[in-house]
């Protein structure tokens, strides 16, 4: 009996779920090492731009896979560490760098870091239907959103 295309979507779909899975937990666990190897070895806050593009990935792909909490935590982690990967960007002081990110990880930022590979036990069951829009309330103005490419997104 052929399948419906709906469940043909739903296995592609667990395929990627996994996959994405398999991989981000190695990468989740290289990141945790990063960020606290550069917490420790000013020699190692380089490592905190890797960091900081990987959160960023996550935080755009991780919710389309069905792991809407490891891509929030994952935005919040990647708003956090910024600022420091930019300023490794420039070539600022690597000690000055490496305080900064002592005292992030002393805020709770630490425990947010390493709690981010259990919420990749935390996905959403996957949906294959079409997600029917809100209807417009009264008095609401219409929205035109433009949508263009990002030239600085990979």
């Amino acid at each position: 009996m052929p399948q419906s295309p709906s469940s043909e979507v739903r296995k592609k779909l667990e395929i990627l779920r996994n996959r994405f899975q398999n991989k981000t937990i190695r990468e989740i666990e290289g990141l945790v090492a990063s960020i606290f190897r550069a917490s420790e070895h000013p020699e190692a806050t380089e490592e905190l731009v890797v960091a900081y593009q990987l959160l960023h990935r996550l935080a755009g792909s991780a919710g389309t896979l069905g792991f809407t909490q490891l891509g929030e935590q994952a935005r919040k982690l990647e708003i956090a560490l910024k600022p420091l990967a930019d300023q490794v960007t420039a070539g600022a002081d690597s000690g000055r760098i490496q305080v900064q990110l002592k005292r992030l990880l002393a805020d709770g930022y630490a425990e947010v870091f390493v709690g981010l590979g259990s919420l990749l036990g935390a996905a959403e069951p996957i949906s294959t239907g079409w997600h029917q829009p809100k209807p417009a309330e009264a008095g609401n103005q219409p929205v035109l959103l433009i949508l263009a490419a990002c030239r600085t997104c990979t």
